[in-house]
């Protein structure tokens, strides 16, 4: 058996008994166009031999002259025998070849390739309920494409609706054309109007809608034979993503140009005038992926963004109000500056200002931050005020 012959039978599905409708026919054409489809409706020929003279007694012991086979020589048609021997065997064998694991042993025992064919003919080539009941499923199942030719699904519809005839149940012809409209895709809903106003339902024909089917899809720009089909099907050349994302405008110029900040620190371990190509190995090596370049873009936009404020807050130094005129003048107290960014702006110089809260312990928490010279933030104040509490423990109003 040549190379092409392995190959094509390989494409032959096993039989498993429920699919005997789908794997008889192919098994057929295999057989056939390896000239061993005929052995399987010929018998065995039986062996002829020569003719030779022999002298028997009868039952009253007289000889008598008989003309028989002489089987001690090979047989005239041995040719022939070996021959169909030959055949036999080989399209035994295939058919073997495509049946199931689970099956084959039960035939493991027949040597007649054709006592084989029709064995597996009756015992599985009587379709039953499951068998029509999964034609049918694939049938109503069975959708046609919107990009591609029709035709296909067109005829794997038509061959459903046929084994399920073979199974004695068939299907009327404008009940199949119906069925058929109703696999049209959106873009031949126009057609399947067309072909409804008939008047006439049993003058609905399956072949006469497939060939509407096939002329509509040959007319249409989407089909590949048209010149729009290479910008309705255009695709990407490459899926290679780039490596961290693309950096944004801040991030090209953070790059090109650092900070001083950064400048003036120290440089680390792994930094600086090393050789060779591990010198800075693994710093700032951006993690692969989609979804990690998103991450580092998005932590470096949040650090650009508070850098900014940061240099914001130091620029613009906040002036805390003088108290109103009607309460007493506050104690003195040192006073506090606010250090401005350098070289841009001189330090300002504000008054502490004097707390008129309705909690005394709070104010006296405030007031003690103010003679202490630290900056009254709110994490100060709350712990100078939890001190005042403990010390005097005079509830709140």
């Amino acid at each position: 058996m040549s190379n092409s012959a392995n190959a094509i039978l390989a494409t032959i599905p096993h039989l498993s008994g429920p699919n005997y409708s789908v794997w008889a026919p192919v098994m057929e054409a295999y057989l056939s166009s390896q000239g061993q489809w005929r052995i399987l409706f010929r018998t065995a020929p039986q062996p002829e031999y020569p003719l030779h003279t022999v002298v028997k007694q009868d039952e009253k012991g007289k000889d008598v002259t008989v003309t028989e086979p002489d089987t001690s020589v090979d047989p005239i048609n041995e040719e022939a025998i070996e021959k169909w021997e030959d055949v036999n065997s080989r399209a035994r064998g295939n058919i073997n070849l495509r049946l199931h694991s689970a099956i084959v042993y039960k035939y493991k025992g027949i040597y007649d390739a054709g006592i084989l064919w029709n064995t597996l003919k009756a015992e599985f080539g009587q379709p039953g309920i499951a068998a029509t009941y999964k034609e049918f499923k694939a049938a109503i199942d069975l959708t046609i494409p919107e990009n591609s030719d029709p035709s296909l699904a067109v005829n794997k519809l038509i061959g459903h609706f046929a084994r399920m005839e073979e199974a004695k149940c068939p299907f009327p012809e404008h009940l199949r054309c119906l069925i058929l409209l109703t696999k049209f895709p959106s873009n031949m809903h126009a057609l399947a109007q067309l072909i409804t106003q008939k008047d006439d339902l049993s003058k609905l024909r399956m072949d006469e809608i497939r060939r509407m089917v096939t002329l509509a899809w040959e007319q249409s720009p989407s089909n590949k034979r048209g010149g729009s089909f290479g910008q309705a099907q255009a695709k990407k050349i490459s899926a290679v993503k780039r490596q961290g994302g693309n950096p944004s405008f801040k991030q090209q110029l953070q790059d090109e140009a650092p900070s001083p900040s950064t400048s003036a620190q120290p440089q680390e371990r792994g930094e600086g005038n090393q050789r060779g190509r591990g010198g800075n190995r693994g710093r700032n090596r951006r993690p692969r992926g989609n979804r990690a370049g998103k991450q580092v873009q998005q932590a470096e936009e949040e650090q650009q963004g508070e850098q900014e404020n940061f240099e914001f807050q130091i620029a613009c130094p906040t002036t805390m109000l003088p108290p109103p005129s009607s309460l007493p003048p506050p104690r003195p107290a040192p006073r506090h500056f606010v250090a401005s960014r350098p070289l841009l702006a001189t330090p300002r110089e504000f008054l502490p200002r004097t707390p008129t809260s309705v909690y005394p312990t709070f104010n006296k928490a405030h007031s003690l931050a103010q003679r202490l010279g630290v900056a009254p933030t709110s994490g100060t104040v709350q712990r100078l005020e939890v001190s005042e509490i403990a010390r005097s423990s005079d509830p709140r109003p």
